[in-house]
């Protein structure tokens, strides 16, 4: 299992900075990823885009700290690449804009030979799982928060539950909390 706290390059979609926003939690995230935290331009882009709103106001705070680092663009090797899956990837009624961050992101992952990718998107995470890519989830990463000491148990709660499907609830919580602290600890 690889975990963020020993990870030199992390390569984050939209769904992380947007739950843990909701969640009230961003400077946490901020500190928590502040050295191996890096983006895509595209999903930096979506991020200022968010920021405009009400919904995601918070992640105004992005401009003032200068995070998440932000890789260069995708090569140009990688474009056709890119544009094969876009398309893949689009269905009828779709916005154009939907996938750009994911797509990126795990291209980039993959290119740049990071450590770890956070994305929470279902055609992501085959999309990483495609490229040998090491992943976690939003829920996942507040989970290694918590083991971390990092965000308190009920923080913790709070980003799993928005970055999990309704329903989940708190026993399910409290079952993968256990379970990380269980695989955390066998790793010592």
């Amino acid at each position: 299992m690889i975990r963020v706290c020993r990870a030199t390059l992390v390569l984050l979609d939209v769904s992380v900075a947007h739950r843990f926003c909701e969640a009230q939690l961003l400077p946490d995230l901020i500190r928590y990823l502040r050295d191996p935290g890096c983006a895509t331009p595209e999903v930096l882009s979506e991020l200022q885009h968010s920021a405009r709103g009400q919904r995601y106001a918070g992640l105004r705070l992005l401009e003032h700290t200068g995070w998440p680092k932000v890789s260069g663009a995708l090569p140009p090797e990688l474009r056709r690449e890119y544009w094969d899956l876009k398309r893949a990837a689009q269905q009828p009624g779709d916005p154009p804009e939907k996938h750009i961050g994911e797509i990126t992101t795990v291209l980039m992952a993959a290119h740049l030979h990071a450590d770890l990718v956070i994305v929470d998107d279902r055609f992501g995470k085959a999309l990483a799982r495609r490229k040998g890519l090491a992943r976690l989830s939003t829920a996942q990463l507040a989970l290694e928060m918590v083991c971390d000491e990092h965000l308190t148990e009920e923080e913790g709660f709070t980003v799993f539950d928005r970055a999990t499907e309704e329903g989940i609830g708190r026993e399910r919580y409290s079952q993968a909390l256990s379970e990380w602290r269980v695989r955390r600890d066998l790793e010592r």
